[in-house]
C-alpha cells in the first residue's frame, strides 16, 4: 500500500531550509516566572496552576533518567499529600513534562483556593519530600524504584493505539529519536510510555 501511494504522490524530502524551527524559551536557571490570567467569569470559583520546573535540556539522556525517576518516586507523595491529606482541589496530578527543547517537572492543580496557596503547598510539599528523600528513603527502597522505573520502561506496548502513539510523539515533537521510544513518557492519560 505504502508502495502505491508513493508511486502515484512521487513525494520528495522537504529542503532543511524549509522545515520551520520549533523553538522553546530555555528560562535562565534559578529563574522564577509567574503567568496570571483572569477569568472571564468573575463568579467562577476555580483557580488552577500548572507549576512548572525545569530540568535541562531534552536531549540530554542522563537528564531525562533522572527525571524520569524523580517523577516516579514523587508521584503517589505528591497526590497523597495535596489531594488526599491537604484536599487542595479535585484534580492534581504530577508528571514529567517533555517541550521541544527542554524537559522538567509539572504539577497541575485545579482548586477553590488562590494559586499562591497551591505554589506554597507545593514548594512545602518538594521541601519536604527532599527531606525524605535525602535523610529517610533507604537504599532498598530506591533501588526499588529504579526497578520500577525501569520496568516500566521495557514493558512492551500493549496494542497498535500505544506503539503508534509513541512513534507519533517523535514525529509531532520532531525530535525523531526512535531509539529511545521506550524511554520517553508522553503527555497522555495513558503513562506507560
Amino acid at each position: 500500500m505504502t508502495d502505491l501511494v508513493e508511486s502515484i504522490m512521487k513525494p520528495k524530502t522537504l529542503p532543511a531550509g524549509q522545515w520551520p524551527l520549533r523553538r522553546s524559551i530555555v528560562p535562565p536557571q534559578g529563574s522564577n516566572f509567574v503567568f496570571e490570567r483572569t477569568l472571564k467569569d468573575p463568579q467562577n470559583v476555580n483557580h488552577c496552576i500548572d507549576y512548572q520546573l525545569f530540568t535541562g535540556l531534552l536531549t540530554d539522556r542522563s537528564n531525562r533518567a533522572k527525571l524520569l525517576l524523580f517523577a516516579q518516586m514523587s508521584d503517589e507523595g505528591c497526590f497523597d499529600t495535596l489531594r488526599s491529606k491537604e484536599q487542595l482541589g479535585y484534580v492534581v496530578q504530577s508528571m514529567p513534562l517533555m517541550l521541544t527543547a527542554i524537559s522538567g517537572w509539572r504539577v497541575l492543580i485545579q482548586s477553590e483556593r488562590s494559586p499562591e496557596y497551591l505554589e506554597k503547598r507545593i514548594d512545602v510539599f518538594l521541601n519536604t519530600f527532599g527531606d525524605n528523600l535525602k535523610n529517610k528513603m533507604k537504599d532498598e527502597e530506591f533501588e526499588s524504584h529504579k526497578t520500577a522505573l525501569i520496568n516500566k520502561r521495557l514493558e512492551k506496548m500493549k496494542n497498535l493505539n500505544q506503539e503508534s502513539g509513541r512513534f507519533w510523539h517523535h514525529v509531532t515533537s520532531e525530535a525523531f529519536d526512535f531509539e529511545l521510544g521506550k524511554f520517553w513518557l508522553l503527555p497522555s492519560t495513558d503513562c506507560t510510555y
